[in-house]
């Protein structure tokens, strides 16, 4: 199942024939459990009649029932022969010696495993396992070593389980673009001095240039820009057959010391080689972090592995392989290593990398606070994590054109949520009072969709039993649609909300629930309750819009004698739902209720065209909240005291039209977190010795209370000739110092 409200014709088609529709309406009763009288055909005919977000991609006919249901099967996740043996392991069932033997036989001798452990295919390197079992090999028995040793060792050791006859060239290189942070080369060969080594059957310099080129690309970003450690050992690459695997990276004996040891397939293509040897690459750095390669390190060492392809090669898109893995699995704990899942959670970190700005800093001090205090508590201890991890699950929902935030080359990823991720599709063909069960794993996110039809002329969610609400760790979100248009909530501060269908501008259609869990140690457990009976009373209900997306450039050239441009981008949402009680006294609306939700960013980039000095500012603000005021108490009476409730809308006397009073309302739900990030790559010192252009981003993060834009101008109401009908559309400004932000604004307010 996936989610696009873009590819759903909601016109059940009937074909008109009076059997077709006695058909569908016995299905109708069949579905509804004759709870109710059945759904009227001309209804399922309407063109506001929803199939919710559900990517089916064809329309729908009387045998709605039977397609609702082949929509909703979900494919069973296999499990791979790796998953099962480590199944055993875990819950005690074979010993260490037995796991890692039939380990080893799953990944590179798959015909000598045992058949009870006979899964998947492993299809990406089991560098894990390899680090593993290095660091636990003298734990082994005897018997054990003897097995597993050639596993271990080179492939230049004729021993070696990877040994091959056709590596008769050396290639040794030194990384004269490379300069060690301390000024010193630790990573050299003993006897040559040079840095590292490759390699790679005779007749093969073109991939040997392949790989070099990426070797020195990929070791420059890990060491100046990201800032890591480098291996202290120089590092041996080979070029040469791997049957299964792209690449393998592990830790061995070579030459006297403890080295790493980059296997390449010699038969990759340009593309999967360079982004091969990053990946791979990007491990020995890890080695030296140093990460332990055990429990939660495991997809924390795969998925910054994959986020490297990016890093490095950012228009390879190699990384998106294992997109289609992940967006089936968003509801499992956040460091399940099932499958391969560990690889696709590579999304996590790239959702950091674009949402601060592509400043890669952040990535040395997370493996460094993993390193120190393992990798659940660096996750949980990052600035503002759990607004982070609920923003997260949106960016995941990956709908365009509203709600894809992911940026990539190809457009990139395209997946959406589906199989285990999605709760099975609901229809609401009826008035009755339900519940669904959540169960949302630690640090999982689930998606659930809801078709409405029109019959319905009310419908309630309630959170109130999905414990325990208000709660920072638990998000609760929805994206609906209302005649055409898509809104966006965030309601993990509600109790409930309501829609009242019988009003034009809360006839919702469709709805999905984005419910995410930040908490990394408990399930989230509970019940959203529905209730689609009755009707709500008539008032004045509707909306105010409020869109904005406004980019500008600088050229400050003349300030610092050097090629300087700032590109700077402001872009936000908001929107506001609200109930109004008519004063009619005064001749103007007061605000009853209203649920409102802020979405604001303020991104500015430096960049400077000299060649060292102050390359780069990073300079972000944003902003973010919810708001609710609900004052149901107050009856509506035929004239209100001016002090009890605010003027929303106001009539100007000289114009003869209706103006809004006041623009954004957040009271004090709104924060903001501000990062600034400068890159600094110091000029070189004359001389002999030249110390390290030390690439070290310097951040500053700050949170708070946010400030709230304000728009001025807004456009005029016009009443309609029913005198049920107040809106208005068009732009409005913000005013921030000299600059002025145009916004777009849409405002929808009728009599019910």
């Amino acid at each position: 199942m996936g989610f696009d409200l873009n590819k759903i014709d909601k016109k059940l088609l009937l074909g008109g024939a009076v059997a077709g529709i006695i058909l569908l309406i016995l299905i109708v009763f069949f579905v509804s459990s004759f709870l109710t009288p059945a759904v009227d055909s001309n209804e399922l005919g309407n063109n506001n009649s929803s199939s919710g977000f559900l990517d089916s991609g064809k329309k729908f006919t009387s045998d709605f029932r039977t397609q609702v249901e082949e929509l909703n099967k979900q494919e069973e996740i296999k499990l791979t022969s790796f998953d099962l043996i480590e199944k055993e392991f875990n819950e005690g069932k074979i010993t260490k010696d037995e796991y890692f033997i039939q380990s080893a036989f799953a990944a590179f001798e798959p015909e000598k495993i045992d058949s009870k452990y006979a899964g998947e295919q492993l299809t990406v390197a089991p560098d894990g396992f390899l680090w593993t079992l290095t660091n636990e090999f003298e734990n082994l028995s005897p018997e054990s070593q003897k097995e597993l040793e050639k596993f271990i060792l080179t492939p230049s050791n004729p021993k070696s389980f990877w040994y091959s006859s056709e590596l008769k060239v050396n290639a040794m290189k030194e990384k004269n673009d490379v300069i060690s942070f301390t000024g010193i080369m630790q990573n050299k060969h003993p006897v040559t001095g040079l840095e590292y080594q490759i390699e790679f059957p005779a007749g093969m310099d073109a991939k040997k240039t392949i790989t070099e080129n990426a070797f020195n690309k990929a070791f420059s970003k890990y060491s100046f820009e990201i800032a890591l450690t480098e291996p202290k050992d120089w590092v041996h690459v080979f070029i040469m057959d791997l049957p299964q695997y792209d690449g393998l990276a592990y830790k061995a004996t070579d030459d006297g010391a403890e080295r790493c040891i980059l296997i390449i397939k010699k038969g990759l293509d340009e593309r999967m080689m360079k982004t091969t040897v990053a990946h791979e690459l990007f491990h020995c750095f890890q080695f030296y972090v140093p990460l332990k390669y055990t429990g939660d390190e495991v997809w924390l060492m795969e998925a910054t592995a994959v986020w490297a392809e990016e890093f490095v090669y950012a228009t390879e898109n190699t990384e998106h392989t294992y997109d289609a893995e992940f967006f089936e699995k968003l509801n499992k704990r956040m460091f399940d290593s099932e499958g391969l899942r560990e690889y696709g959670s590579y999304l996590w970190f790239f959702y950091l990398y674009q949402n601060e700005g592509k400043t890669p800093d952040f990535m040395r001090d997370l493996l460094l606070h993993a390193s120190m205090e393992g990798t659940k508590t660096a996750i949980k201890e990052l600035d503002a994590f759990n607004s982070k991890f609920h923003e997260y699950a949106l960016w995941n929902f990956n709908q365009k054109p509203e709600f894809k935030f992911y940026q990539d080359k190809d457009d990139k990823p395209t997946q959406t949520p589906n199989g285990d991720s999605v709760n099975e599709f609901e229809y609401i063909f009826n008035e009755k009072k339900d519940s669904k069960n959540i169960s949302i794993e630690k640090g999982g996110m689930k998606y659930f969709d809801y078709g409405i039809i029109d019959s319905i002329k009310r419908i309630e969610f309630d959170f109130t039993e999905l414990n325990p609400i208000p709660n920072a760790e638990t998000g609760i979100q929805m994206i609906y649609e209302i005649n055409g248009q898509k809104f966006y909530l965030d309601v993990s501060d509600r109790d409930k909300i309501e829609f009242c269908r019988t009003r034009e501008n809360e006839k919702i259609d469709a709805v999905v629930f984005i419910v995410s869990n930040s908490d990394l140690d408990s399930k989230l457990e509970g019940k959203m309750k529905i209730d689609s009976t009755g009707e709500c009373a008539p008032t004045w209900a509707g909306y105010v819009k409020i869109n904005w997306n406004y980019p500008s450039s600088y050229d400050w050239s003349w300030m610092t004698g050097d090629p300087t441009t700032e590109t700077r981008t402001r872009t936000g949402n908001y929107f506001s739902r609200e109930t109004l009680i008519f004063d009619k006294e005064e001749n103007e609306f007061l605000l009853k209720s209203r649920d409102a939700s802020l979405r604001e960013s303020d991104i500015s980039l430096i960049t400077y065209g000299h060649e060292c000095g102050n390359q780069t500012k990073y300079d972000a603000d944003f902003v973010k909240g919810s708001y609710s005021v609900n004052n149901a108490t107050i009856s509506k009476p035929m004239y209100i005291l001016q002090d009890e409730l605010n003027t929303r809308i106001q009539f100007n006397e000289s114009t003869g039209k209706y103006e809004l009073y006041d623009g954004i309302t957040m009271g004090e739900k709104v924060n903001y977190s501000s990062i600034i990030s400068y890159t600094r790559k110091p000029c070189p010192l004359e001389g002999f010795f030249t110390p390290a252009p030390y690439y070290a981003p310097q951040r500053t993060n700050s949170y708070g209370n946010g400030r709230e834009p304000q728009p001025n101008d807004f456009p005029e109401l016009t009443l309609s000739s029913d005198r049920k009908h107040l809106s208005g559309e068009g732009t409005a400004n913000f005013q921030t110092g000299d600059e002025i932000i145009p916004v777009q604004v849409i405002i929808d307010y009728r009599y019910q």
